[in-house]
């Protein structure tokens, strides 16, 4: 018989060894199987079943770990060990069961009050339950045990980001990442702190720093978008109030971080239409339809570019595609009607415009544009009729009563129309064309002296430039 049970104990230490150096040598699957072995063979080897708590404490079967250190922390020669109710709180830590676990880091650490890592637990617990004040006093306690300690500034950071302490939270974090900087949550955290104090630069450094670490890891993608946004938001702000230079740096940066945001190289591309910057607006606009190649205003907001810089074809060629695929687009239908007028092919643009109204017939521009087109094709009365009915819907725009005060000169009504150029400047004092087409009206009726006056007016205000509204007016 004692053969027999010196054999059975020869046995179990083996299996024992061979469990502990496959724990070593991190083959915890192996290890837990040569555990179970020994068990078998030796039930009560405390040893080993603390052992095998460990491995289904590292392998993640957490309910399977609490069990087994409760059995542990129950038996009086496992009962005053620290590591055990140590390892029974992280178990019930990860199930969540934070009153248990708080309870069993305090335990280990009456037995062992220099046990670093169970006042770690014992903070962390705490800060889950939002208990903060005893939560930072245990990690207060850790520190003190080891000042650079990583993990426990790491927890430090924590606590205090969550009472939105960040300031603190910010020096806690680089601490900790001077304990161990290739810890990625550690930057991650640090790149939210810094991202919620506004400091966006130093927040894509930290978050980039985590994913080069970590590149599969999600969180500091997130916060990476979530500083897209914001970089986004304030150029918003900027381009309110028409600050474009310092929009455009802020796009700038919101599409690096993510060259995927339609709606960022939309913005920039109004900030750099305002900066006169057009072929860069073009170059966005662009983007904008390559990333959502299927929707309409892209190519209508391009056509716009294309034509103030005068390209008209190719202005006409992006408003029929955003017409194809939004066949109810008025704008497009406007825009690329007023397209084919400055290539004076007038039967075009007013098959566009016909087509415009009939989809919005209360919209005075519409109108005002058509209006535009009869003038084109000298078809003066139903200029007339379409620039009074763009009036009488919009009685405030200026430059209808302008072009039909230059249509009734044209006809010879010469009191209507400065009936309507007077409208227009008392509308719009600073309207240069208005004084012209008045000057030329006044000569017309040989009232040389005013015509003069407007005359001076027109040259006074605009010097130079003054060739460049005669231009605008189809006057001769």
């Amino acid at each position: 018989m004692q053969g027999t049970s010196t054999s059975t104990t020869l046995q179990a230490e083996k299996l024992k060894q061979s469990a502990q150096r496959l724990f070593v040598a991190r083959k915890y699957t192996e290890a837990i199987n040569f555990c179970k072995r020994a068990i078998i063979v030796d039930p009560q080897d405390d040893v080993v079943l603390e052992l095998l708590a460990r491995l289904y404490l590292i392998t993640e079967q957490n309910r399977d770990s609490c069990d087994l250190f409760s059995r542990l922390s129950a038996k009086p020669t496992c009962s005053q060990k620290a590591d055990v109710w140590y390892g029974l709180a992280m178990a019930q830590s990860r199930l969540e069961n934070y009153s248990d676990a708080i309870a069993a880091f305090q335990r280990a650490v009456d037995l062992d009050d220099l046990h670093l890592n169970a006042w770690n637990g014992l903070g962390r617990a705490l800060h889950a339950v939002g208990n903060f004040p005893d939560a930072e006093e245990a990690i207060e306690t850790a520190l003190k045990i080891s000042p650079e300690s990583s993990e426990s500034w790491y927890n430090m950071g924590l606590i205090h980001s969550d009472i939105g302490d960040l300031d603190r939270a910010k020096k806690d974090f680089e601490k900790a990442t001077k304990g161990n900087p290739e810890f990625a949550p550690i930057w991650n955290n640090l790149g939210t702190v810094l991202l919620r104090s506004g400091d966006l630069r130093a927040a894509r450094v930290a978050y980039e720093k985590a994913l080069q670490i970590k590149p599969d890891y999600l969180t500091p993608r997130n916060g990476l978008d979530e500083l897209s946004r914001k970089h986004f938001m304030r150029a918003l702000e900027y381009l309110k109030s028409e600050e474009n230079a310092a929009a455009m740096k802020e796009l700038d940066a919101a599409i690096e971080l993510n060259p995927f945001d339609c709606s960022a190289f939309n913005n920039r591309a109004l900030a750099c239409l305002r900066l006169g910057k057009w072929k860069r607006a073009l170059a966005d606009y662009g983007e904008t339809i390559r990333l959502e190649p299927a929707k309409y205003r892209g190519y209508l907001n391009r056509g716009h570019v294309h034509f103030l810089m005068k390209n008209y074809k190719k202005a006409i060629e992006d408003f029929s595609e955003a017409y194809r695929l939004e066949p109810r687009a008025v704008a497009a239908l406007m825009e690329r009607g007023l397209a084919f007028l400055k290539l004076k092919r007038s039967e075009a643009a007013l098959a566009d415009l016909n087509k415009a109204i009939e989809i919005q017939v209360d919209d005075p521009v519409l109108y005002f544009s058509r209006g535009l087109i009869y003038s084109q094709m000298q078809d003066w009365t139903s200029c007339v009729d379409d620039l009074t009915h763009a009036i009488k819907l919009n009685p405030a725009l200026a430059v209808a009563y302008l072009h039909r005060g230059l249509a009734h000169k044209y006809q010879k009504n010469y009191d209507a129309a400065l009936a309507d150029l007077n409208k227009a400047l008392e509308l719009g004092p600073d309207d240069t064309a208005a004084y012209y087409v008045r000057a030329w009206t006044g000569f017309s009726l040989k009232d040389y002296r005013t015509a003069f006056l407007d005359l001076g007016q027109f040259l006074g205000k605009r010097g130079l430039r003054a060739v460049q509204d005669m231009k605008k007016i189809n006057f001769v």
